[in-house]
């Protein structure tokens, strides 16, 4: 056959059933000695990642070159791309975890002065209290005071000058 789809696992040398372990380049080595290229257009990760097609190719090496060049560069840029957005994406993430540790202190500190005002609201009620009861006590006094002989004393030798 002029076409050949390949698959043979680069790895997973303790599986018992995988008797020729090797990497990819190994086995494209062995079918280019025969003939054989990689074709870089046919994606045959349908069957496994590693799997690849292998088509019989009379095309002068220049060509098969510029294919492989081609591929090269596809798969280069993909993945440089790639490169550039997770580390963009590790920015975002760290600035969004220095995000989230501002806005953590920043609601404990809220968290603190609210426990701080509350705690001055009820020092506060408790003085307004104290105050209240300050003026009843001396409103009573008042009273018997005003209701007491002395005053009546006073009221009545006021009323003879008068």
């Amino acid at each position: 056959s002029d076409d050949v789809l390949f698959s043979s696992s680069p790895f997973d040398h303790k599986e018992a059933t995988h008797f020729n372990v090797n990497p990819p380049e190994y086995w494209a080595y062995l079918f280019a000695q025969h003939g054989f290229y990689r074709d870089v257009d046919f994606d045959a990760s349908f069957l496994t990642t590693w799997a690849a097609r292998f088509r019989r190719r009379s095309e002068p090496p220049p060509r098969v070159v510029r294919d492989y060049e081609r591929r090269f560069w596809e798969l280069w840029q993909a993945n440089t791309d790639l490169r550039r957005l997770a580390l963009e994406q590790r920015e975002q993430i760290a600035a969004a975890q220095a995000a989230t540790q501002a806005q953590a202190e920043s609601a404990a500190a809220a968290h603190t002065a609210a426990a701080e005002v509350s705690a001055y609201a009820r020092h506060l009620e408790a003085e307004i209290a104290a105050r209240d009861a300050q003026i009843i006590s001396l409103t009573n006094l008042l009273r018997r005071v005003e209701n007491g002989r002395v005053m009546r004393i006073l009221r009545a030798l006021s009323r003879r000058r008068g």
